[in-house]
């Protein structure tokens, strides 16, 4: 669970640099539907 929340951190802060709000929605839809 660290691990997805670290994951969804960094989308978050990509998200924040790079202003591409679809790409950071598909990345956290991805990180939400992986089960690890």
């Amino acid at each position: 669970m660290d691990n997805k929340l670290n994951q969804i951190l960094i989308a978050m802060r990509n998200y924040r640099t790079n202003d591409d709000n679809s790409q950071y929605l598909e990345d956290m839809e991805a990180i939400l539907e992986s089960e690890e």
